[in-house]
């Protein structure tokens, strides 16, 4: 559902990736979000990358089965650039610094939550694809709900008992490897 005919062009030209609406939505809107960063202590350089970044969230958001646009795509993409804002300025502990809002901004916690799901996801894809080979094959299984019996016989290991030990380690070895990143505990 979208409110406004205008809304609605501007989505299904981000969806198609049709450059004319990208450059339409970067000179309507890209002013406003560059204000909100520069009055926080950001740069022109710093608003250009928080737009681009607030674009792609947008657009994973926009192609999900069950996305619904419910307020304007403007009022969308300041949401979601201003949590990506806040949660960079956060991670790089600035000191000081006054944020200016607007009430009709308030409301973001929902695409916050879809950030923060995504910031784990590519935290648990980078770790999981420095595992060795082996590892990650086992755990794919695993997680396509094979049996252990089945994993055993593919992988060519000697018992059942086996294959459940190395799944235990692999598993184990990921999440120690998450769990020593910084952004793992910034995820908390």
């Amino acid at each position: 559902m979208v409110q406004d005919s205008e809304d609605a062009k501007l989505l299904q030209g981000l969806l198609s990736g049709d450059k004319a609406t990208i450059e339409k939505i970067y000179q309507s809107y890209f002013k406003g979000i560059s204000s909100y960063v520069g009055q926080n202590n950001g740069t022109e350089e710093d608003a250009r990358d928080i737009f681009q970044e607030g674009m792609m969230v947008f657009f994973q958001l926009a192609r999900k089965d069950d996305f619904i646009l419910t307020s304007s795509f403007y009022t969308l993409l300041y949401a979601i650039c201003k949590r990506l804002w806040l949660k960079k300025i956060k991670k790089s502990q600035k000191e000081m610094v006054t944020f200016y809002d607007t009430d009709e901004y308030i409301s973001i916690q929902p695409f916050g939550d879809h950030i923060e799901e995504e910031e784990r996801y590519n935290l648990y894809r980078k770790y999981f694809n420095q595992l060795p080979n082996s590892c990650k094959r086992l755990l794919q299984l695993f997680f396509q709900k094979v049996s252990m019996e089945q994993i055993s016989g593919i992988m060519g290991f000697s018992s059942v008992a086996y294959a459940k030990k190395r799944k235990y380690q692999c598993k184990e070895k990921l999440i120690e490897q998450i769990q020593q990143d910084d952004l793992y505990q910034e995820l908390l």
